[in-house]
């Protein structure tokens, strides 16, 4: 059950992908793929097995600690991050013609920029670009633009230096294996590592937990059901405030969300 609600958006993901890079990507396709897709790259890896069972006082492991337990925990903790996701400011960044990107098992890399004040996770989507998500308590997700919700994305290039800068966080974070186009491109970032790098938990990367995860965790059901009607007119943004109370949100929201 558990493979089966992770396994269905896998047909989609390359063609979501594709129009994500292309900029043609709609609300629909990017809601029930590419959410699904970040989210699991954060509790489908078995790095989450660890990191949940830390969670726990060791005292208290052997009452909560079985593959059944934690497999379904997956299912919890990915109701509670895709929040998070939905509202994360989202940039694609295309590198230079010269730098092949390479990645990891994990999928992504940690992400950080201090100018920005932004923190968050890196994903390649290929040699050339990356996603980059950044967790943030409000925004607008979403414009109608001809008859059609269109998720909003930033998208601008990367510089050779951090793209090298990139590539080298994520083979220090890689677990198991790196992944690259030839021995060459992986050959200038690869290093050895005594242990691998530690693997954060998702609110270190800025993604919410406990109480506020629980108040929105249903965000992305209320998101699926507004995009399954087509805008009334163009220019109308969806948005979210997660600052404020539950009952807040919907109020300030009903029409638009």
């Amino acid at each position: 059950m558990v493979d089966g609600t992770f396994e269905y958006y896998e047909t989609r993901l390359n063609t979501a992908i594709s129009q994500l890079i292309n900029r043609t990507i709609t609300c629909e396709l990017w809601a029930d793929t590419l959410i699904h897709f970040v989210t699991g790259l954060l509790v489908r890896g078995p790095d989450f097995n660890d990191r949940f069972e830390d969670r726990f006082e060791i005292g208290k492991l052997a009452e909560v600690i079985d593959p059944e337990n934690t497999n379904f925990a997956r299912l919890f903790e990915s109701q509670r991050l895709r929040s998070s996701i939905i509202g994360a400011k989202w940039t694609v960044l295309q590198v230079a013609e010269e730098i092949k990107l390479i990645t990891n098992d994990l999928g992504y890399t940690p992400y950080q920029n201090p100018i920005l004040k932004e923190l968050g996770m890196a994903i390649p989507l290929n040699p050339k670009y990356v996603l980059l998500i950044a967790p943030r308590t409000r925004g607008k997700i979403a414009l109608s633009l001809g008859g059609v919700w269109m998720p909003i994305i930033n998208y601008s290039t990367l510089s050779n230096e951090l793209a090298c800068t990139l590539n080298k966080s994520i083979d220090e974070i890689g677990q198991r294996f790196i992944i690259g186009n030839n021995n060459e491109d992986i050959g200038k970032y690869i290093s050895i590592h005594s242990t691998p790098g530690v693997v954060p938990e998702p609110y270190e990367l800025g993604f919410m937990a406990g109480g506020m995860a629980m108040v929105f965790e249903h965000m992305w059901e209320k998101l699926i059901t507004i995009i399954s009607e087509p805008p009334k007119k163009d220019g109308v943004f969806i948005v979210f405030d997660f600052n404020k109370s539950y009952e807040e949100f919907i109020r300030a929201n009903r029409g638009s969300f």
